[in-house]
């Protein structure tokens, strides 16, 4: 049977990442869309005479983001889910919420059949695109400055950041390198209360990108 090309859903993404000198270095990797992975999946479970079938409910967080639960059931493969949110990060997040949730988490579970994967890891475009419009795309970070006579940290807010920091385990030096690189500081305490909000935004999205 002759394999079918899905070259024209691939999409290659450049980005700056930072080394550890300190430099920046461009890098370039390639990643399939969902509508790719969609039709690759489907494809397969026509050819072999294969039932599939998708199902996914929605829920909002304490912060009111969308958070869609996606669940692939395939003859071939098995049973996937995963969980994706939107955080209101991009255009996308805030004008269609439900479905670019929608879309990242059925990204992920045909990821985790290893449908559409290209040595980049199960992120699909569509994530990798959304995770980079959260971070500057320059050559050196670019630290938000407070506004002077700015509200600091809430203590619920502190309290959130700890929780999310606790579930992502991360290290002393972890956490001081994401404060540092985002905001200048290197403890939560010194964050004002809307770079405290970024913090946590941040840390979510760290938090998405790991399930």
């Amino acid at each position: 049977m002759e394999k079918k090309d899905y070259s024209q859903f691939i999409q290659k993404i450049t980005h700056k990442q930072r080394q550890e000198d300190g430099s920046y270095k461009t890098i370039t990797n390639e990643y399939m869309r969902v509508d790719g992975r969609v039709k690759e999946f489907t494809d397969l479970h026509k050819e072999q005479g294969k039932r599939f079938k998708f199902s996914r409910t929605f829920e909002k967080d304490q912060e009111g983001n969308i958070i869609c639960h996606a669940k692939v059931f395939s003859e071939i493969f098995g049973v996937a889910e995963a969980s994706a949110g939107a955080y209101g990060q991009s255009t996308v997040d805030k004008t269609n919420p439900y479905e670019n949730a929608e879309t990242s988490a059925y990204g992920r579970c045909l990821g985790f059949f290893g449908i559409g994967l290209l040595g980049s890891g199960i992120a699909s475009a569509e994530e990798v695109k959304d995770a980079l419009i959260r971070q500057p795309n320059t050559e050196e970070p670019v630290i938000p400055q407070p506004k002077q006579g700015e509200e600091k940290i809430t203590p619920s807010q502190s309290k959130y950041i700890h929780m999310l920091s606790l579930r992502l385990n991360l290290t002393d030096e972890d956490y001081m390198e994401i404060l540092e690189k985002n905001f200048g500081v290197i403890s939560s305490a010194e964050l004002t209360k809307s770079q405290a909000s970024k913090f946590i935004d941040i840390l979510k999205g760290y938090l998405q990108n790991a399930a």
